[in-house]
């Protein structure tokens, strides 16, 4: 869902000059290579949580179908979530 809803959408916020795509991150090395390459992301990481502390990250989009939810977080937003976890 993925590659044919959320990274379409985020591809042409990045066109318009909105979002810069820096990193995708999947634990599954050839989804996320695939990502990469197809959207043009700069980099990709299977662990998200490395990438979340980053200082150069000031925003994340999650989305996965363990929830079936989608989330954009700002930075301020993340320190608060790493203090206490989703749920």
């Amino acid at each position: 869902m993925s590659q044919h809803t959320h990274l379409p959408i985020l591809a042409a916020q990045r066109a318009k000059g909105r979002v810069a795509l820096s990193v995708i991150c999947d634990i599954q090395h050839d989804r996320a290579s695939s990502a990469k390459e197809r959207f043009a992301f700069a980099e990709q990481s299977a662990d998200a949580f490395s990438v979340i502390a980053r200082d150069d990250i000031d925003a994340v989009y999650i989305f996965g179908m363990a929830r079936a939810a989608s989330i954009y977080l700002s930075r301020s937003q993340l320190r608060r979530r790493m203090r206490k976890p989703f749920g």
